[in-house]
């Protein structure tokens, strides 16, 4: 026998199974009966955000006005529902201005853009290291770590 999984690439939520019952009645005559079961998999969180890409570069001009687009980040979740909905958040050492302000602002949409009070310069550094994570609505929910250089 083997588990059943709902989740894409290898499962599908909805099964359909063949049934078949047997008793053994007096004097050892059996009767059977056929049936077929629809059977539909409730989601359980067991898949974690992937980045759909290994590498996620993005570019601004240097003096760029704040709130200027640099990228955009994007996760899959196999799960469905709430289980599979991404939202994205900064990692551990995400880049400051000398003030102690967010350098790059990233939505829980997964946009990254300058910051309000950012001024780049290419001459002074010419990337950036933007750690983010990927966390699903699944409870405890899962995460997946991706460090963009910009």
């Amino acid at each position: 026998m083997q588990s059943l999984d709902r989740d894409y690439p290898d499962g599908t939520d909805d099964w359909l199974l063949n049934v078949v019952a047997t008793d053994t009645g007096p004097g050892g005559a059996s009767l059977r009966g056929y049936g077929m079961m629809h059977l539909r998999l409730k989601d359980v969180n067991d898949n974690t955000p992937v980045f759909n890409s290994c590498c996620i570069v993005g570019e601004v001009a240097e003096n760029s006005n704040s709130n200027q687009f640099v990228m955009q980040l994007s996760a899959t979740d196999y799960d469905s529902d709430l289980n599979g909905q991404v939202t994205y958040e900064k990692g551990e050492e995400w880049p400051k201005t000398e003030e102690g302000n967010d350098l790059f602002i990233l939505t829980s949409g997964g946009r990254i853009s300058t910051g309000f009070s950012a001024v780049l310069d290419r001459e002074t550094t010419d990337r950036y290291n933007v750690p983010a994570r990927a966390i699903d609505g699944g409870s405890p929910p899962k995460t997946g770590v991706r460090i963009q250089i910009i």
